[in-house]
């Protein structure tokens, strides 16, 4: 997924970094996602974390991966 056209990469000013989403557990067990911005030249910038909702609307705990996430967490 490629980031919007306005965003640049704060290193190097290239047009158009590419955004990935990974999986993280918080101390207190929850489950996030954390979204990044990883350019060519190796810049990256954490810019969002958001809880995970189960399919009750409740937040994922830590023991949910397997179900919420198809790939292995570590």
């Amino acid at each position: 997924m490629s980031a919007a056209p306005t965003a640049a990469c704060r290193r190097c000013g290239a047009a158009e970094p590419r955004t990935f989403t990974t999986p993280v557990v918080d101390c207190s067990g929850r489950l996030l996602v954390a979204t990044s911005v990883i350019c060519a030249c190796g810049g990256t910038t954490l810019v969002g974390l958001r809880p995970v909702r189960a399919a009750d609307g409740q937040g994922a705990q830590a023991d949910a991966p397997g179900r919420l996430f198809p790939f292995a967490v570590y």
